[in-house]
């Protein structure tokens, strides 16, 4: 009963918003929503979504260094070294010192970790499946072309915001 109270003035709140307003709540609600759903998703199936991130960057970016991993995930080293010893203790990953220089560890990805990752891949897309099964091919094209715009525009800004220029300055 409370939380039907609480959507139904969150609906009532949201209905009141201007129509920009109305569309960034939107899509910030529509992202958490998906994350929700596929955090949820790979879960019960012992997948967990950072895990997964971790091995996908792995895999995409050989001998990347938990510093970059951070950066890219928008974590602190810290969280990424703690998650590593334990994806590594859960033989998802395998750390080998690095021939060239003994400071830093190369991070390989286990069969057993390819194995996670495959599995989350098509949790992933079975997700994406169900949640445009509504809608068109058509109309599938016509939102992507208005979201690539929308984040064409967030990447704009934050060039500006973190390094004072245009992505097309760079």
């Amino acid at each position: 009963m409370e939380e039907q109270m609480e959507r139904k003035s969150l609906a009532e709140w949201f209905e009141q918003l201007p129509e920009r307003e109305k569309l960034n709540q939107l899509l910030r609600m529509t992202g958490n929503l998906h994350r929700n759903i596929t955090d949820k998703n790979m879960t019960k199936e012992g997948v967990y979504a950072s895990q997964h991130r971790i091995l996908s960057i792995l895999t995409h970016h050989p001998n990347i260094s938990q510093k970059r991993i951070a950066q890219i995930m928008e974590v602190s080293t810290p969280t990424i070294a703690v998650a590593l010893k334990k994806m590594e203790k859960s033989g998802l990953i395998s750390k080998v010192m690095n021939p060239d220089d003994n400071r830093f560890n190369q991070i390989n990805v286990t069969e057993k970790g390819l194995e996670i990752l495959n599995q989350g891949y098509h949790i992933m897309l079975d997700i994406d499946k169900d949640s445009l099964a509504p809608f068109s091919d058509e109309e599938i094209h016509v939102m992507l072309e208005f979201i690539r715009r929308y984040h064409e525009q967030l990447i704009r800004m934050t060039d500006i915001a973190y390094h004072g220029k245009n992505h097309d300055d760079i």
